[in-house]
């Protein structure tokens, strides 16, 4: 017979990768929405406004990551809480994977078989969804390690 400790450990173990798995995929795909919607809003000219396109980025990212790790039954302070880290990582994360995916390849990033190179901003999305579920993660984390809410 399993300890409650043990059905404790499993149980969270379980939770904490399924929401992860639920909040990467939901917020890559919502981080690529929100690249496209801040494409489609930004003021038309020569160039795009670079922090449109970051922000749409981040904010998407935010949202995938706020649902994945979402509990309805939490109170109104800790779902602010919430928001707010999913946002602030997903458009930090957004900002960082921007500037790390210039520096590590100033060129573009190598497609094999394919005859064009990709732009930085895949790196962004790609970090802002990390960001952004790190941070929800980790809040929830100390939400179950603390409070017992799993």
């Amino acid at each position: 017979m399993p300890t409650p400790a043990l059905v404790t450990a499993v149980g969270l173990t379980t939770t904490v990768g399924v929401r992860l798995i639920f909040g990467v995929v939901l917020g890559m795909f919502l981080s690529l929405g929100g690249f496209f919607a801040a494409w489609l809003i930004a003021p038309q000219g020569q160039t795009l406004p670079l922090g449109f396109l970051l922000v749409g980025s981040g904010v998407g990212a935010g949202i995938g990551g706020f649902l994945g790790w979402l509990k309805p039954e939490v109170s109104k302070p800790v779902l602010a809480i919430h928001v707010v880290l999913v946002l602030a990582g997903g458009v930090a994360g957004s900002w960082c994977g921007w500037v790390l995916s210039q520096m590590l390849f100033p060129e573009g990033m190598y497609n094999p078989g394919a005859s064009f190179r990709t732009p930085p901003f895949i790196g962004a999305i790609v970090i802002a969804v990390l960001g952004t579920n790190l941070f929800a993660g980790i809040f929830y984390i100390f939400r179950a390690w603390r409070f017992r809410e799993y």
